[in-house]
């Protein structure tokens, strides 16, 4: 079914994409760009390859134990699935798919489809509250260059934190007086529509269960060790990959992956599909401003990380929702035909 709004997000999606891309590739020579990639090492790009796929079985492995308070009986393979799909659809709607990857895992898990939402957004809480606390340590390994070229980043990070914490005890308020809550809201909806707040009722007790392991002690180090897990992998990717060009070692470290992971980060914080555009330019100026990287290489390595992750996470995601006989709509209206 069409919807236009979603197809107009979707719209300038693709034109901020653009946008980026025209200022990473501008002034660039083409044929030494097109020569990076001869001279490129891809022993060390599979190597890259395989930190990425390892960060997807850690989500996978971190979304199961964040459910686990909801259904304790659930399959390690129907999460990895369903995390491959939402990346595949992110790859063309931003943002989008986090809600098919929750449909998916409630169709194949048969859990409330408020309780899938619930630990996608609970997901996202961790991964902007680790980002952070990897910004810190970046910040303290070498705060001069985040002060002279990112000064907005610290201000940035310090209000993503406030709000962070605004909504992680929020949610620790709904989660301790649930029940009163959801009470309290269904008889005012009822004033109006007493069936409808009967389903209301329902609804918001499976999303509030949705964050349940907030407080369930069973799942806290699980989820922790592996969400430090996930960001050394996506760290370790970009470290590795920069030994795949020709880049003068000294101009290079740990700390240059670091950098590498802030700025991706924002990168793929801004609404393009699948980061692209908005990464590629983000890198590439960091690599070229703050290492005297030369623009050509800069850009082969921008473009070659995104390119192997943009690809090998579509083939994954497609294939899976192939598997599972799901058809998306340009309204994202998912419909599994099994």
């Amino acid at each position: 079914m069409f919807n236009s709004g979603k197809l107009f997000r979707f719209i300038v999606g693709i034109a901020i994409a653009i946008f980026f891309l025209y200022f990473a590739f501008k002034g660039v020579k083409w044929d030494v760009f097109l020569s990076v990639f001869l001279n490129v090492n891809y022993l060390y790009i599979f190597l890259m390859l395989l930190f990425i796929l390892l960060s997807h079985l850690f989500r996978a492995l971190r979304w199961k134990y964040l459910l686990k308070p909801v259904k304790s009986d659930t399959s390690f393979v129907n999460f990895f699935e369903a995390t491959m799909i939402g990346y595949f659809v992110n790859n063309i709607f931003p943002r989008a798919g986090e809600v098919v990857k929750a449909y998916t895992l409630s169709n194949d898990e048969k859990i409330s489809k408020a309780s899938g939402l619930a630990s996608v957004l609970l997901e996202r809480i961790l991964d902007i509250a680790f980002s952070l606390f990897f910004f810190g340590v970046a910040m303290l390994w070498n705060k001069g260059i985040f002060e002279r070229h990112y000064p907005w980043l610290g201000q940035a990070a310090l209000f993503s934190g406030l709000i962070i914490g605004i909504i992680f005890v929020l949610i620790l308020i709904l989660l301790i007086w649930q029940d009163k809550f959801v009470s309290l809201l269904s008889r005012f909806i009822g004033i109006f529509d007493r069936k409808l707040a009967v389903r209301f009722k329902d609804v918001l007790s499976s999303f509030i269960n949705g964050f349940e392991a907030i407080r369930h002690r069973g799942v806290h180090w699980q989820i922790i060790l592996l969400s430090f897990l996930i960001y050394l992998c996506y760290i370790f990717a970009a470290y590795v990959a920069l030994f795949a060009f020709e880049i003068e070692r000294a101009k290079i470290g740990f700390f240059t992956a670091l950098v590498i992971f802030v700025v991706s980060t924002v990168g793929f914080i801004i609404p393009t599909p699948g980061g692209v555009g908005s990464y590629h330019s983000l890198i590439t100026g960091a690599l070229v401003g703050l290492y005297g990287i030369k623009h050509e290489v800069a850009l082969g390595y921008a473009v070659l990380t995104h390119g192997v992750g943009y690809i090998i996470n579509g083939l994954f995601g497609f294939y899976f929702a192939l598997k599972k006989h799901i058809k998306f709509s340009i309204s994202l209206e998912l419909r599994n035909e099994k």
